[in-house]
């Protein structure tokens, strides 16, 4: 009959020191990533203090008012301002709320917003009546106010009618 030798030893016994050393080792690398910090906190203390004692923070007497020019700052802040507005504006939205203003027969050739709220709509139609169509149209809709039919042009025999429609565009909020 042949011996048969069964180790009861487990496996998670033998590696029982590994998780450990490594816990040892994180914890010295964090001590010593501290003690470093705190080591260049220290030394560099007293040139951020010397820094501050530098800076001189202007109070409102020591500010000349007259040295600032008001309307370039005005216009510069309205500049930022239609930049911004430029970034916001939905020409999806927009597009889809003029399609239910614009009748049949009626094309839309540009599109020029103001980004102030302004809008100048070129388009063609075959006859002017179809044009007064759209201005109604868009005169009724919450999201057009102030629409004007600016000028319109051709109609003559088969010419189509050309026209100019301007208007105030209220935008997402509407």
């Amino acid at each position: 009959m042949q011996k048969i030798d069964i180790n009861l030893a487990t496996r998670k016994r033998s590696l029982g020191s590994l998780p450990w050393l490594i816990a040892i080792a994180l914890a010295m690398i964090a001590s010593s990533y501290t003690w470093y910090n705190i080591d260049g906190y220290l030394r560099n203390s007293s040139e951020i203090a010397s820094y501050a004692g530098r800076v001189n923070v202007p109070s409102a007497q020591d500010v000349d008012a007259g040295a600032f020019d008001i309307d370039s700052l005005r216009h510069g802040a309205e500049l930022i301002n239609s930049l911004v507005a430029k970034k916001r504006f939905s020409w999806t939205l927009l597009l889809t709320r003029l399609e239910e203003t614009v009748p049949d027969g009626v094309h839309i050739v540009q599109i020029t917003p103001d980004f102030g709220g302004g809008l100048k709509i070129t388009g063609a139609a075959g006859r002017v009546e179809e044009a007064l169509k759209m201005v109604d149209a868009m005169g009724a809709s919450v999201h057009f106010k102030d629409v004007f039919l600016l000028k319109h042009s051709g109609g003559k025999g088969a010419a189509p009618v050309i026209f100019d429609i301007s208007a105030r565009y209220r935008g997402e909020g509407a």
